[in-house]
């Protein structure tokens, strides 16, 4: 399933408007914000049931999402939770978007609900 596919995507709601410029504008203005490789390590876990994925390796971030590769089988709409470094608050993320790859793991992009990655 891509972000298209899910209801409360940000491209759901721009097909489902035709010809609302303002929503076509607001994807552009989300898709243009800067891509980074993550500063180090984070943990991520499924929120319910509580679930490590030990596997799992931050892509990029962006100040309001999350791109992460795992070989665990995950579902859009599932929460999940990252701790950027030790001692910080946990943050939370919905997966908007589940990609199979070729190799057999999943490129999973979430968006954060509670908290963020500081630029």
């Amino acid at each position: 399933m891509t972000d298209k596919d899910h209801p409360d995507s940000p491209r759901a709601a721009a097909a489902s408007a035709p010809g609302d410029d303002a929503a076509a504008h607001a994807l552009a203005d989300r898709r243009r914000k800067d891509r980074r490789a993550p500063a180090g390590n984070i943990g991520v876990s499924r929120v319910i049931p509580v679930l490590p994925l030990a596997d799992a390796q931050v892509l990029n971030t962006s100040p309001g999402g999350v791109a992460l590769r795992t070989r665990v089988a995950v579902r859009v709409g599932e929460r999940l939770s990252f701790r950027a470094a030790p001692h910080t608050p946990p943050i939370l993320a919905e997966i908007l978007a589940v990609d199979a790859e070729a190799d057999g793991s999943f490129r999973v992009r979430c968006r954060c609900l509670l908290g963020g990655f500081e630029d």
